[in-house]
């Protein structure tokens, strides 16, 4: 039986900037997040991780890195719904960690 996951208003800071620390699922985040609320599908979050993200070579690597490592992670954390049955992810962080994500990347812009 699976266990059920803490909602993303539990987590701790050090979760919090553990799944930060990566510009990958910074981006990935933003994208999800732009979306609001919507799902999109793990084959669009890769095109965007192509496009805005430096350290992605190609789409096909972005999609072999999501599947296996970000987006697990961060469903783990409750801060994406990733369901691999028909590839769609949407976003589903909560205010404190909308805040600390909106001032991460607010930080990398500027």
């Amino acid at each position: 039986m699976p266990t059920e996951k803490p909602p993303a208003s539990e987590m701790s800071i050090d979760t919090v900037f553990g799944l930060l620390a990566s510009p990958r699922r910074r981006a990935v985040l933003h994208r999800l997040r732009s979306a609001d609320g919507n799902e999109l599908s793990v084959d669009a979050v890769a095109e965007a991780l192509t496009e805005n993200c430096e350290t992605v070579q190609s789409k096909r690597r972005a999609l072999i890195s999501l599947r296996h490592h970000h987006l697990p992670k961060l469903d783990d954390a409750s801060v994406v719904e990733f369901r691999r049955d028909d590839e769609t992810v949407r976003y589903a962080g909560g205010p404190f960690f909308d805040d600390v994500l909106q001032r991460a990347i607010s930080f990398e812009q500027s």
